[in-house]
């Protein structure tokens, strides 16, 4: 995937969360662990949700701030496309812990942006992404918690 606007990270950032969705649905379809498939069941849930607030953020979005360019940003740092994950014979705390990673990763993205923005209303979009995925990361980790102590 191309990333050359803020529009574009939108897209990018939606489709990690599909895919991550997919790839937990077929990672743990053999596994006889009941934990592992209550994990899994939540955390595939949980990025569907994501990706359609993400999709709202957007449509709420100025065209003009989606239009900003970070084609630079994209070329000169290694940010990962996360085409194929694969949880197949991952345990439950591994694959929650690869799932709270690419969330990382994903704020990392839009704080080193936030931080390079010139436009204010630039700025204000992508801390509010940021803080959207930092709320649902520790949200993520709270609730997978929850479900270890059952």
């Amino acid at each position: 995937m191309r990333v050359e606007t803020l529009s574009d990270v939108m897209a990018w950032t939606r489709s990690v969360h599909r895919k991550l969705a997919e790839a937990i649905d077929q990672g743990v379809v053999d596994s006889g662990d009941e934990r592992l498939h209550m994990l899994a069941d939540y955390l595939s849930e949980h990025e569907r949700r994501l990706t359609r607030v993400l999709e709202q953020a957007e449509a709420d979005a100025q065209k003009s701030v989606l239009n900003t360019w970070v084609y630079e940003f994209f070329r000169n740092v290694a940010v990962k496309h996360h085409d194929e994950f694969d949880f197949h014979s991952k345990d439950a705390d591994q694959l929650l812990t690869d799932v709270l990673q690419v969330h990382e990763e994903i704020i990392a993205v839009y704080r080193e942006l936030a931080g390079r923005a010139d436009q204010n209303s630039t700025r204000e979009l992508l801390e509010n992404l940021c803080s959207l995925e930092e709320h649902e990361t520790m949200r993520t980790a709270r609730d997978a918690g929850m479900l270890r102590d059952l």
